[in-house]
Order: structure tokens, then C-alpha cells, then sequence
């Protein structure tokens, strides 16, 4: 039963925080240590790859290596500054890197190296930030104290020029914002990616590829809660990705600490089920909810493409020595054009939450 199974994860937590490093691991996975007031915008300009529109030529819009190589074929110019802009950023980390090596300081330097590279990659855009984010839940390759580092990528990014969001969201959804929503803020709010369980309603009628609406969700992240009832909820929050993963077997798959909120009256509420990107709150003109607006940073398309352009050359070139790089990096791309599509999402949050409906608590 649902609640044999709670009192037995409520045991084994006990259990772990006995053991001091395995209380720091736990503590470090669950991003227990980041403020909000920490995180990887402050003072970091996102480099992106803009190019300009040609109705002849554009990039698909689902994961497809081979169109996409034939895109930046036509465009080497953009691919060298591409490449440009990876050596320049990344030249001096990776000179400290191997200082640090050849003075045997790798571990006293760790927790700098990380924040040093969160920093790098929250400037190389969306590509790297989600690869950083991916690394900031492996306690097999860093210390809890590098884990924290990169966890303040999870929550935040660089804010880009609220004229363009607005524009965006007008050429998405065919009517300037002041006519889909009563209110909205003049600013992105804190949170960068916004869903016993709840996931935010989708209004599907004002959600386009790039501009996600859903139902506003007030809550703390469940990692900085000091609230009684967390250890309840992280049991809450094993069961529910354990019937994910045996049960409906529709998986969501960026469990990190940006995207578990403990809601005021004490409820799991599980968010993102895409790219991360700038969210409006705002109230919609036509049913009076309140709503977070999501739009899709521009240049984003372009800028992952570009990216995953050039590390697949580089997977190619290194195949015959190692790992079959290609292979990987082209399920993580599958995946990651998934997310661009905001339709999509909204569409995974409804059924997500049809599907914890259904055995869990609301």
C-alpha cells in the first residue's frame, strides 16, 4: 500500500541520516543550500547564435542530424563564430583546469571550478545549461559541495529584453497580450521554469510552439522547506516517479530541486515539462485564472542546433577511439527538440497529471 510504502522510505531516510556522508550526498542531491538570491544570472550574458530568417531554408523543427547539418553547411561563417565563442569562453577554465591538475589542486579547488563553470555554462545557452543540469544530479562524478554549484542552474538564467517576449507572444498567439491577459507582469518573476501531486493546468488555446500559458501554482521549492511534512512529501514525490517508471510508463524525466515545490497547503506540485525559459505571471482575459506565461527565449532553435551541429562532428571524428558519442548525444537531442515545442508540454502536463490522478492524493 501506498502508505506501507511511505512509513518504509521515512525508515531508510532515518537510516542514511545517521551516516554523516551519506547525509551530505543526500543533502547535496536534493539542492539543500542554494538561496534564491545565488543563482547563475547575476552578471552572465547568454551568447546565442542569432541568424536571420530565410523563408527558402529553415531548421526542422523535430530532431533530424542530417537536416540540420545541411542547414550550417550553408552557413560556415555562423558555425566558425559558433566555435569562436566556445574556445574564448571556455579557454581560460579549462587552463585552470590543468593548472590545477599539474599543482595536485583538483579537490581544493572544486567548489570554484564549478561555480566558475556554471557560469560558462549559462553563457553558451541551452545546450550546455542542460547538460550542466544533468551533471548537477551525478554524486558518481562531483562532491555535494560541486552539485550545489551547479544546481543553481536549475532554478534561473539570464533574463533577455521584455519587448521581444512581448512581441513573441504576439506573433504566436495572433493578438497583442493586452488582450489575452488582463494582467502581466512587467518582468520575468524569479522562478525561470514552472508544474500529494499536482501538475499546472494548460490552456491549450492560448499556448503556441513558443509560448506556454498554464495555471499559476504559489509554493516554495521543496529542497530550502523547512515545513514539517517535507519528509512526507519526498516520500510522496519516490511513489509518484516510481508509478511513472512501472506503471503508466510516461516518465518525467528533469527531476532536479528547481522543479519540486512544496504548494502553501502542503502538496507536491512537480513543474517543467520542457525548456526552461522566462515565465510571466498574469491573469487571462477570457476565464479570469491566474496564469504563468512561458516564452521561449529568441534564438533558441538556432542556437541548440548550431551547438549539437558541432559536438556531433566532434562524436564523429572521436567515435573509432571511444564510446559511440553520436549515438548519445542524438537521444539526447531527440529529446531536447522535444521540448521546445511548448504544445507539447502543455500537452505532457495534462496527461501527467491524468495519470497521478488516478492512485495519488490531490
Amino acid at each position: 500500500s501506498v502508505s506501507g510504502v511511505s512509513q518504509q522510505m521515512k525508515d531508510i531516510r532515518a537510516q542514511m541520516e545517521e551516516d554523516e556522508d551519506l547525509s551530505i550526498l543526500m543533502r547535496g542531491l536534493r539542492g539543500q543550500g542554494v538561496n534564491d538570491d545565488d543563482f547563475a544570472a547575476s552578471g552572465v550574458t547568454m551568447r546565442l547564435v542569432e541568424v536571420d530568417a530565410d523563408s527558402t531554408d529553415s531548421l526542422p523543427l523535430t530532431y533530424d542530424p542530417e537536416a540540420i547539418a545541411a542547414y550550417w553547411r550553408k552557413r560556415p561563417f555562423a558555425v566558425t563564430q559558433r566555435i569562436f565563442q566556445l574556445l574564448t569562453v571556455s579557454g581560460g577554465f579549462l587552463s585552470s583546469i590543468a593548472f590545477d591538475i599539474f599543482q595536485d589542486k583538483v579537490k581544493a579547488n572544486e567548489v570554484k571550478r564549478a561555480s566558475e563553470l556554471r557560469d560558462i555554462v549559462t553563457s553558451l545557452g541551452p545546450a550546455y545549461i542542460k547538460l550542466g543540469q544533468a551533471l548537477s544530479i551525478r554524486p558518481d562524478i562531483l562532491s555535494p559541495a560541486a552539485m550545489n554549484e551547479l544546481q543553481k542552474l536549475c532554478d534561473k538564467v539570464p533574463a533577455f529584453d521584455n519587448a521581444i517576449a512581448m512581441k513573441c507572444i504576439e506573433e504566436e498567439l495572433g493578438l497583442p497580450p493586452n488582450e489575452i491577459y488582463d494582467e502581466l507582469t512587467p518582468d520575468p518573476i524569479a522562478a525561470a521554469s514552472l508544474g500529494q501531486v499536482v501538475v499546472p493546468k494548460t490552456f491549450a488555446d492560448f499556448t503556441s510552439r513558443k509560448v506556454l500559458t498554464s495555471g499559476w501554482l504559489e509554493g516554495e521549492k521543496l529542497s530550502q522547506s523547512t515545513a514539517l511534512d517535507v519528509g512526507d512529501l519526498v516520500n510522496v514525490g519516490v511513489i509518484c516517479y516510481l508509478k511513472q517508471l512501472l506503471d503508466t510508463g510516461f516518465f518525467h524525466a528533469d527531476p532536479h530541486p528547481g522543479n519540486l515545490i512544496r504548494t502553501p497547503d502542503g502538496r507536491l506540485a512537480i513543474l517543467d515539462f520542457g525548456l526552461m525559459t522566462e515565465v510571466y505571471k498574469g491573469i487571462l482575459r477570457a476565464t479570469g485564472d491566474e496564469v504563468a506565461v512561458k516564452v521561449q527565449r529568441p534564438y533558441v532553435l538556432e542556437t541548440v542546433s548550431v551547438d549539437l551541429y558541432v559536438i556531433r562532428r566532434l562524436g564523429m571524428a572521436l567515435r573509432e577511439f571511444t564510446t559511440d558519442v553520436v549515438a548519445l548525444l542524438d537521444e539526447f537531442a531527440m529529446r531536447f527538440f522535444e521540448e521546445l515545442d511548448y504544445v507539447k508540454e502543455g500537452e505532457n502536463a495534462t496527461r501527467f497529471a491524468a495519470d497521478m490522478a488516478e492512485d495519488l492524493p490531490q
